[in-house]
């Protein structure tokens, strides 16, 4: 469940639950308050309340019947108040003179009821819970009895109402009471699902902030916190990527001090001796002499040769490298290539195989630098691969949405752990296939920069026949093979 949601239920609750407590304690305390402590006094003040509604309306017959009433009308308003009675505890009893000649009801003590008739005038009498009221009506005398009749001294409705006063403080206090642990335990298991995945988070980020870029969050939570979780194991992969990237660098940038160092100072060390050789008369003929200076000259191009690499590298790095993007077929091309450059390559030893090569192939990229990297890759070949009866195979096929060229030499290959590092900078394959006067370690550097450039990738692997073959694919613009 989301925290929103979560949110919204949670205020929801808060509202119906304190009002479903409230109600089922209000309604057990009610409850139990009447059948304990009111049951019997609210039926008895009742009982008096109806009494003084029968009072009430006694008082009125009394009075018509004092202006004159018949018969029929004495009879008719003695089944009136026999409608009107509502407890059997009321009684109605109408004398004349001495004689009896309605009633509703019965008078229980006969001695109180002498006593009454005999005194003159309206009069009350009480004894016990008995209760008799007389009225003079003209010729008719009317007694009310109330056989359950109560003082307020002998069972005081005051005290019922303060009982029922503390009853309701008391459910007030109840109520405020459910509210406040309701909303606590509501809030408190809401805070609960927020600030775990916090605290999570915040050690998370602690653990990246020591270095422990390894570190990951695992979290089984559906809620908005999933994204979050996702997204912080991104940045740190990421981090740590661009970390190991960063060591990569470092490491790349030694390599290529240490190698520009070792590249520069071997030429630099053969001008400077040919310069003093020059100075302190060794060269004793012009042939010596022009031997000497055609040395200068030579290791002055080398120095040229990795200065102007260096430079291209830089510029590819940065992107800065000016590239003159073209749509070409990638067959046409790479026979063109092959056709310019198997004589040259025949001279120094090495020969050109075309093995395959697949048509209708449009790429785009610039043709000049891409022929350029062809040249690294069979330069790399000749300085490295066999040095007798050397064969490069180039091979041209589409492989997707990619043309894939393959350069494949027959030469001793490289060992397992080096194939991945031969397109760092500077770098340099094992002592098998190293010899420093003859590259820089940038040549392949500056392909693969060139390659990716055109949005393709380079690799290098071990052939089946124990050569080094290199793997070229660009994206295919349009065609088929």
């Amino acid at each position: 469940m989301t925290i929103r949601r979560r949110l919204f239920w949670s205020n929801i609750l808060m509202i119906i639950i304190p009002v479903f407590l409230s109600l089922l304690v209000t309604g057990v305390i009610l409850f139990v308050s009447f059948h304990l402590l009111g049951g019997d006094t609210m039926q008895r003040y009742q009982t008096q309340e109806n009494s003084h509604r029968v009072y009430s309306q006694i008082e009125t017959m009394a009075d018509k019947w004092t202006a004159g009433a018949t018969q029929e009308q004495v009879r008719q308003d003695m089944e009136d108040f026999q409608n009107l009675r509502e407890s059997d505890t009321l009684s109605l009893l109408v004398y004349e003179d001495e004689t009896l000649l309605h009633s509703v009801g019965s008078a229980v003590d006969p001695s109180l009821l002498e006593t009454a008739l005999l005194d003159e005038g309206e009069h009350t009498h009480i004894r016990d819970n008995l209760f008799i009221r007389t009225f003079d009506a003209g010729s008719y005398r009317l007694l009310l009895v109330n056989h359950d009749f109560f003082l307020e001294d002998d069972l005081s409705f005051q005290d019922y109402r303060l009982a029922m006063l503390n009853v309701i403080l008391l459910l007030l206090a109840l109520v405020v009471i459910i509210i406040l642990v309701t909303n606590r335990l509501l809030t408190r298991h809401v805070f609960r699902s927020i600030t775990t995945p916090l605290d999570t988070l915040v050690y998370g980020v602690h653990q990246i902030r020591d270095g422990n870029l390894d570190y990951r969050i695992e979290y089984g939570g559906k809620d908005e916190f999933a994204q979050v979780v996702s997204d912080f194991n991104e940045i740190a992969q990421r981090l740590l990527e661009m970390v190991n990237a960063r060591q990569k660098d470092d490491e790349s940038r030694r390599e290529l001090i240490a190698g520009i160092s070792h590249d520069l100072r071997t030429p630099l060390t053969s001008i400077k001796a040919y310069v003093e050789g020059l100075e302190k008369g060794v060269a004793t003929n012009p042939q010596m002499e022009k031997m000497y200076l055609d040395t200068i000259k030579s290791k002055a191009d080398d120095l040229d040769h990795i200065v102007t690499q260096l430079f291209q590298f830089s510029k590819l790095d940065v992107g800065e490298y000016p590239f003159h993007m073209e749509q070409l077929e990638m067959g046409e091309l790479i026979r063109d290539y092959t056709a310019r450059v198997q004589l040259e390559y025949n001279d120094k030893g090495m020969s050109i195989e075309l093995a395959e090569c697949a048509s209708h192939l449009l790429v785009e990229v610039d043709a000049v630098q891409l022929k350029n990297v062809f040249t690294n890759l069979l330069e790399n070949a000749r300085k490295y691969g066999k040095q007798q009866d050397g064969v490069v195979h180039i091979s041209c096929s589409k492989d997707g949405n990619y043309a894939k060229l393959s350069f494949a030499d027959n030469g001793p290959g490289v060992s397992p752990e080096t194939v991945d590092r031969m397109f760092d900078l500077f770098y340099r394959n094992d002592k098998a296939r190293t010899n420093p006067s003859q590259g820089s370690g940038l040549g392949l550097a500056i392909a693969k920069k060139i390659v990716e450039r055109f949005g393709g990738s380079i690799q290098a692997r071990n052939s089946e026949e124990g050569g080094l073959c290199v793997e070229i694919k660009l994206p295919v613009k349009s065609g088929v093979e």
